[in-house]
């Protein structure tokens, strides 16, 4: 009976201590984590037409977001408010809006959108669905951005000029391979395209936006993968280093291992391993013992 009023007596202190032992440990928990919440990152900085505002990326919230700022200092404006992160974002020549890529849920499938620099207007440009879209450029006169997707061709990124306003898109040009839309002539009536078909073969190229005639201006002929396989197969493969010594010499090769042991070793030789002999055959029955010798 004593024991057992000992033992609750003995717990009764026991459990509180633990318990502000845990509940320290958690308030500093707490504590570091919003610490490190408070770091933020700001990249994608670009300015105002004006020079007065730039507008960032950060993650300051904990996912990244737009901001506007002005360039001398003061508390930053939330542009954005979403649940997944923006990657980039880039202000129109003439004020009115800022482009933004974001990606849904983190993934591959970005999409575009443009929003006022005061955060009214969100509106997104591109499908919304599994297609990836690249946010290129405005062009100079801010009436349209230049885009990448693969929404006509999965395996192909066909380049795009997109209004900000209709979300009206014009394809420049299709492709089977990769490309993006460098520039827009100040007139408007010409794009520079550069264009990946494979490993080696990248070239620009001039297209007329009206008749969408193209000029390669880096013309050149892409490798060739035959002979790339017959290089391969007429060089030949460099000598195998082996560290086994020759027949004839590993007597020799033997002999001073055994040397750099005995040094190993202090000077002292080793004892000398016993010959093999051949296995004398079985005999059968009992085994006699020799006589002994009085």
């Amino acid at each position: 009976m004593k024991s057992n009023l000992v033992r609750a007596a003995l717990f009764l202190l026991v459990v509180p201590h633990s318990v502000a032992a845990q509940a320290a440990k958690s308030a500093q928990l707490v504590e570091m984590v919003t610490r490190m919440a408070k770091i933020g990152r700001a990249a994608s900085p670009t300015f105002s037409p004006d020079g007065t505002r730039i507008a960032f990326v950060s993650d300051r919230t904990g996912v990244p977001q737009v901001w506007v700022a002005a360039v001398d200092g003061g508390a930053p404006l939330q542009i954005t408010k979403g649940d997944d992160p923006v990657g980039r974002v880039i202000w129109s020549p003439d004020g009115a809006w800022l482009a933004l890529s974001l990606a849904p849920g983190g993934g591959m499938n970005t999409q575009i959108y443009v929003v006022r620099p005061d955060g009214t207007g969100l509106r997104r440009l591109t499908d919304g669905g599994k297609e990836t879209n690249n946010l290129g450029a405005w062009t100079r006169d801010g009436r349209r951005l230049t885009m990448g997707s693969n929404r006509a061709t999965p395996s192909a990124i066909d380049a795009y000029l997109v209004d900000p306003v209709s979300g009206e898109r014009e394809l420049v040009s299709a492709n089977k391979g990769l490309q993006t839309v460098e520039d827009v002539s100040r007139d408007g009536a010409r794009a520079l395209v550069a264009r990946l078909r494979g490993r080696g073969d990248n070239d620009l190229y001039v297209v007329n936006l009206r008749s969408h005639a193209e000029v390669r201006a880096t013309p050149h002929e892409p490798p060739d993968p035959r002979e790339d396989r017959a290089t391969a197969e007429a060089t030949p493969s460099p000598p195998r280093v082996g560290l086994s010594a020759p027949a004839d010499s590993r007597s020799e090769a033997t002999r001073e291992f055994a040397g750099f042991l005995r040094a190993l070793q202090g000077g002292r030789r080793t004892a000398p391993r016993r010959a093999r002999h051949k296995e004398c055959p079985r005999r059968r029955g009992p085994l006699r013992r020799p006589p002994t010798v009085r």
